[in-house]
């Protein structure tokens, strides 16, 4: 696994090479390519929140037809880990300093 991001052939195979780590980041570039092509043909005020409203929706869609578990997309990092048990506040802290 490649530790920082540097550009090497190492680097190229991680991110091109892997079919894991490539659908990761390119259904994410995918999504935002559809955004702005979306952008471009309509001309909405509701259309990125709409849009924000439905990927979502469609991830639990399709989670549920699928079968899958939370913890398996979180171990696969398709869905952010929960955080440990912590206050509610303690995101605030962060900018105390």
């Amino acid at each position: 696994m490649v530790t920082g991001l540097t550009y090497s052939l190492d680097t190229f195979k991680f991110l091109f090479m892997d079919p894991h780590v490539f659908a990761l980041w390119f259904s994410a570039l995918a999504l935002a390519l559809l955004l702005r092509a979306l952008q471009h043909r309509f001309n909405h005020p509701f259309l990125v929140p709409g849009f924000y409203i439905i990927v979502p929706a469609a991830l639990y869609t399709i989670r549920a037809i699928a079968g899958w578990e939370w913890e398996m997309l979180r171990a696969n990092g398709w869905v952010f880990p929960m955080p440990g048990k912590v206050p509610g506040w303690q995101f605030y802290t962060y900018f105390g300093k």
